[in-house]
């Protein structure tokens, strides 16, 4: 690479990104929520169709609140004593090793509650990796998890791609 090459990429780099990233394939399945609604919220899938099964998952109220090292002795898992080891880190390695076993795609779209939607499962290691795994919009089987996401909130559904749910047979489709 030449140096002036160099220089005008060293340059663009503190420059803001100025494209926009639109996908509008799925569109036409949605319809205008009125001008009420912040942009966010302001479109309805019509016919109140969903492309995908949601599943709840629900952490029990008792295991909200608890230090990293109070849920690996729930879980019967005895904290690592080695120095330099500490409990959240060998958590948030359970964690992820759980998200890797986990049937589900590498993202799920998280959508608004309803008691309606199956509950997938009540172990607590898994739900903790789904809230740990989950932004509002999203669950991610490489995010960081947040150890903070089950004291922020106990539940989140899944929307699960069909292709997914269908190999779950704990799932009621």
């Amino acid at each position: 690479m030449s140096t002036d090459t160099t220089n005008s990429l060293l340059h663009n780099m503190s420059a803001p990104p100025k494209s926009v990233v639109a996908y509008a394939g799925l569109s036409d399945l949605f319809q205008d929520g009125g001008p009420d609604l912040d942009k966010r919220t302001s479109l309805q899938i019509k016919n109140d169709t969903l492309f995908g099964t949601p599943v709840r998952f629900t952490l029990d109220e008792e295991w909200r609140h608890l230090q990293p090292r109070v849920i690996l002795a729930r879980l019967g898992v005895k904290p690592e004593q080695s120095p330099g080891v500490d409990p959240a880190r060998q958590l948030t390695l359970l964690i992820d090793r759980r998200a890797n076993e986990l049937p589900l795609p590498e993202g799920c779209a998280v959508i608004p509650e309803s008691a309606l939607h199956s509950v997938l499962s009540r172990d607590p290691l898994t739900v903790l990796t789904i809230l740990c795994k989950s932004s509002e919009t999203v669950w991610l089987r490489t995010k960081t998890p947040s150890l903070f996401a089950p004291i922020e909130r106990s539940s989140v559904t899944l929307l699960i791609p069909i292709a997914f749910a269908s190999r779950i047979p704990e799932v009621k489709r």
